[in-house]
């Protein structure tokens, strides 16, 4: 099939003919040339390249020493290709790296196959290097491989492109076809952002390209490369960018703080305030629309919901002055269900549910693969478990988010947690302690996977220890839920979410007979009563912790009394918060006469009677939960009471001559 070429091209000349016979030999390791790609490679140009040797090349020695099967030729090539060691590619990515034209490329891929440095994948038209080629490329030359910045540049440019294609699709196609698309890729897209600390003044543009315009499918899809790839650039940007560049790499960098770190939220949000101040400049535009949705979440994670209400309004407001693209009305409908979320932690459920109901409608029409419907669905499943008491509706949506996101779990794992954690404390509240541990345990097998170490494992590690605890592993319960307070006292020091916590810690001590370590762990709650009475005004673990407090401290009568005028306050101010129809009023005024007649003794030095607080299992949460699984609460309560005034009366005839 080549006569006519070789008869063409070669004149009849032996050396043009072996050269002819070589390039057709090598291509039988690769993807066969074609007459078209023979006749470009016999073109004299290309020709003498190969024939003759280039007295100005200067070999990579390093590798001819520990690659030897590299032709001299082919060590530039071997250099520039090492750039994809890490993953599969296809002649189009050599073509790209390379800067050759294609039948250039397959002759560099044939000649590589011939000598073992590559190798096909079996059924596709992808290679890879060949393993040892591979550990060598990987480990020893890895600090001897310098690649030129025209070879990286055309490396980021060529995968930054699908970089940004992938993230235009992100919320548009089924998220499940598109990686089936890009996974031949995805290591070399994460080899982009790690090239990122190369950066150069040459390169810069195409980094700044793909970090501004790939910022979703980076910051969710690559957590852990996500940050320090905007930290190089934004370092990059102060020296060869525009203030507006720093700025929006700014804002990119402290959304993936926000989204994938969740450590260091305060930091973010002066990143967030330091690039608001530049973008306000030009007016409103699609970045500080952007940027008005990722404070927003970055406040929400910080459980300031108002001030988080407040940006998502005002990222709102300011689209209307925006001539808006896709990605526009993709933010805007996340914008929406961040706010519905806000306002249904807030107690506003019903002006939740009318905005999740008409940003689903507008989601749907939108693109039926848009993240936010999950989210918006296992909201819904919290307004009707909190707000409507239905858990058979709130499952219903529970389940419905989580098969929702089960179509894309490869692209975002981590995005399965939060609903795994609902479907499972479902089957929790319905006793079945079986299925709730596989969700439970599921979500913290993702955790672990993605290494996500913030609120989402903290409430993970809280869920299991409140199952655990009903199966009666007290042990392990108290260690998941010592996770939980160290991983939620790093990222979020001051959410109500620690008053919680300490409760079903205490109770759990209780319940081993451990009340020195109970009333130890209830008094911390005295830290978070102010973050709490923010947060959630109407909110009553606390009120609770202060009763079971008074409860274990008859024996310590300064303690007693700080711990009765807490409770004074917390139920005087809970009283005037709750409406007249709540149940748990009669209780609570119960309580606040006997914590005024009990501090009235105490500054009377007459007994004292802290019996009543055991009244608070009425409406203690902790209490009610183990009451449904079969725990007596009130009897190990009268228990714990009873000691502590035995504990008392000693130490009273102990102080007594």
């Amino acid at each position: 099939m080549y006569e006519d070429v070789i008869l063409e091209r070669c004149h009849g000349l032996p050396t043009f003919i072996l050269d002819a016979a070589a390039l057709i030999r090598d291509s039988q390791n690769a993807a066969p040339l074609s007459c078209d790609d023979l006749r470009n490679l016999l073109q004299d140009d290309a020709r003498l390249s190969r024939i003759q040797e280039d007295p100005l090349a200067t070999p990579n020695m390093t590798l001819a020493r520990l690659i030897p099967c590299v032709p001299p030729e082919l060590q530039q090539a071997v250099t520039d290709l090492s750039i994809l060691s890490d993953g599969q590619f296809g002649l189009e990515a050599v073509e790209a790296v390379l800067g050759k034209s294609a039948p250039e490329a397959k002759h560099a891929v044939g000649v590589l196959c011939r000598n073992k440095v590559l190798s096909s994948v079996e059924n596709t038209t992808l290679y890879h290097f060949t393993t040892p080629i591979g550990e060598r490329l990987g480990s020893v030359m890895k600090k001897h491989i310098r690649y030129n910045d025209a070879a990286r540049l055309r490396f980021v440019k060529y995968f930054g492109q699908i970089l940004l294609k992938t993230n235009s699709d992100l919320y548009l196609p089924s998220q499940q076809s598109l990686y089936g698309y890009d996974e031949k890729s995805w290591t070399n897209l994460q080899t982009v952002l790690r090239q990122a600390i190369h950066c150069t003044d040459t390169t810069f543009d195409a980094f700044k390209q793909v970090a501004l315009k790939a910022d979703n499918i980076i910051i969710n899809c690559f957590p852990r490369e996500s940050v320090e790839f905007y930290e190089h650039l934004t370092g990059i940007a102060e020296r060869c960018g525009s203030p507006r560049d720093v700025a929006a790499l700014k804002a990119q960098l402290a959304r993936a703080l926000t989204v994938n770190n969740g450590t260091n939220l305060k930091h973010a949000m002066e990143l967030f305030q330091e690039a608001e101040e530049v973008l306000k400049e030009d007016g409103p535009s699609s970045a500080l629309i952007c940027l008005m949705r990722d404070m927003a979440f970055n406040y929400f994670k910080n459980a300031n919901y108002k001030e988080a209400s407040r940006c998502c309004e005002e990222g709102i407001r300011l689209a209307q002055h925006v001539d808006t693209d896709n990605m526009d009305i993709s933010r805007l409908l996340s914008t929406r269900s961040l706010a519905a979320i806000n306002y249904n932690v807030l107690g506003q459920s019903e002006k939740a549910e009318a905005i999740i109901l008409e940003t689903l409608d507008l989601a749907n029409e939108f693109s039926t693969s848009h993240s936010s419907i999950y989210v918006m669905l296992n909201t819904l499943g919290i307004i009707h478990e909190k707000f409507k008491k239905n858990d058979d509706e709130a499952l219903r949506y529970f389940k419905a988010s989580l098969h929702e996101r089960r179509k894309y779990s490869k692209i975002t794992p981590s995005e399965l947690i939060v609903t795994l954690n609902s479907v499972g404390m479902q089957y929790s509240k319905r006793e079945q302690l079986g299925k709730a541990l596989k969700y439970l345990e599921e979500a913290l097998s993702i955790c672990k996977q993605c290494g996500i170490n913030d609120d989402k494992a903290g409430l993970t590690y809280m869920h299991l220890g409140i199952v655990n605890m009903k199966l009666s592993r007290y042990e392990l319960t108290c260690e998941q839920m010592q996770k939980a307070v160290q991983i939620y006292s790093v990222c979020s020091p001051t959410q109500r979410v620690h008053i919680n916590l300490r409760a079903f810690i205490s109770h759990c001590l209780i319940l081993k007979a451990e009340l020195g370590k109970a009333k130890d762990t209830l008094k911390e709650c005295f830290n978070y009563s102010k973050s709490l009475i923010q947060q959630a005004p109407k909110y009553d673990y606390y009120l609770a912790s202060l009763a079971h407090l008074i409860t274990l401290s008859q024996d310590n009568l300064k303690v007693c009394k700080e711990t009765l005028k807490r409770f004074e306050e917390e139920s005087s101010r809970l009283l005037e918060q709750w409406e007249d129809s709540d149940a748990r009023i009669e209780v609570t005024r119960s309580l606040l006469s006997s914590a005024r007649l009990n501090i009235e003794n105490i500054a009377h030095n007459q007994r004292i009677d802290v019996t009543p607080f055991i009244d608070i299992e009425k409406i203690c949460f902790v209490c009610q939960t183990m009451t449904r699984s079969g725990v007596d609460m009130t009897e190990h309560w009268h228990s714990a009471q009873s000691k502590t005034a035995n504990k008392a009366k000693f130490k009273c005839r102990l102080f007594q001559l």
